[in-house]
Order: structure tokens, then sequence, then C-alpha cells
């Protein structure tokens, strides 16, 4: 699955681990929330800050990949995370 913005925040959450998600925000924040009870191949690129609190394993069937510019990227267990609303 592709998430793509070139300006402007993206927002999602998951009921069932992703296989393969991809994400890429130019310029805008980026909040993923994800089933917790698994681990996850998470790899972020070219963000300013980013906070990935859910388990990571390299060898994890469930590949994240995050890329971004300004912004930042969240990924949390549960329900994503709120910020103020953006265009």
């Amino acid at each position: 699955m592709n998430l793509d913005t070139g300006t402007g925040s993206i927002t999602a959450g998951f009921a069932a681990p992703p296989d393969d998600l991809q994400v890429g925000s130019g310029t805008g924040s980026v909040s993923i929330g994800l089933p917790g009870d698994v681990s996850y191949n998470v790899s972020v690129t070219g963000v300013q800050s980013s906070a990935v609190n859910v388990h990571q394993s390299a060898s994890s069937p469930y590949r994240i990949r995050v890329s971004g510019g300004t912004g930042t990227i969240s990924i949390v267990p549960g329900a994503p995370a709120t910020s103020p609303a953006s265009a």
C-alpha cells in the first residue's frame, strides 16, 4: 500500500498489520497507528524528526517504509497520534 502527499499531512490507522506500507510526505507530518502485538521492519529516511514506538525487527514480514522532507513522523501502536489539522 502506498500513501503519498507532496504537501500536507498523512494520518492513518490499521486494524491489521500491513504487509508492505510505503509512506511519503514532502512537506507535512505523518502519523501512523499500527497493531501493537507484532514487530515491524521499519525504515525512516529524510525526515527532520521521528518517533517510532512499535516493536521493531529486521526479520519481520511487515515492512514499513517512510520518507519525508519537513515535518515529523510518528509510528505508534493503536490509533495514530493526533496533531493540529493542516492543509
